[in-house]
């Protein structure tokens, strides 16, 4: 049985929390796929901007790529980024599914990374609205 046989049974049989893992890792192998490209050819640029498009912003790009905030929930761009990412994503889905079921992990799953956008995005304007938090220095805003 090759690995492509036994990713399309997963994705028959595993459910809703493999079809996560699944989309995740193959983004990211995508991105480094793109990257490993890039450098066989000498232009990193198509990487970055892979990168660029999946990954969410809070400033006027946005408008030019609508689907980022779905997106980014499924970028990770390095190896222990998307370990540790699906390393929690499992435990705390196990817990999920156990106590709600696993009809409503996508659901959640949407939901929270929507909800992860949103804070993001107006954490981003906190400094204009509430003088305190201009103390939190604006590389710590920004996605790296």
């Amino acid at each position: 049985m090759s690995i492509t046989d036994d990713i399309k049974q997963q994705w028959a049989t595993g459910g809703m929390l493999k079809r996560l893992l699944i989309i995740n890792v193959g983004v990211f192998l995508t991105v480094w796929a793109v990257e490993l490209v890039g450098w066989l050819f000498g232009t990193k640029g198509a990487s970055l901007y892979l990168l660029d498009q999946l990954m969410a912003s809070n400033d006027a790009s946005l408008l030019r790529k609508p689907w980022s905030p779905v997106t980014y929930m499924f970028t990770h761009q390095a190896p222990m980024h998307l370990f540790w990412n699906m390393v929690m994503f499992w435990f705390s889905a196990q817990l999920f599914q156990g106590i709600l079921g696993e009809k409503r992990l996508l659901g959640n799953y949407l939901l929270g990374g929507l909800s992860g956008f949103l804070f993001y995005a107006l954490g981003s304007f906190a400094p204009r609205i509430w003088p305190w938090a201009a103390m939190v220095p604006s590389s710590a805003l920004r996605r790296r």
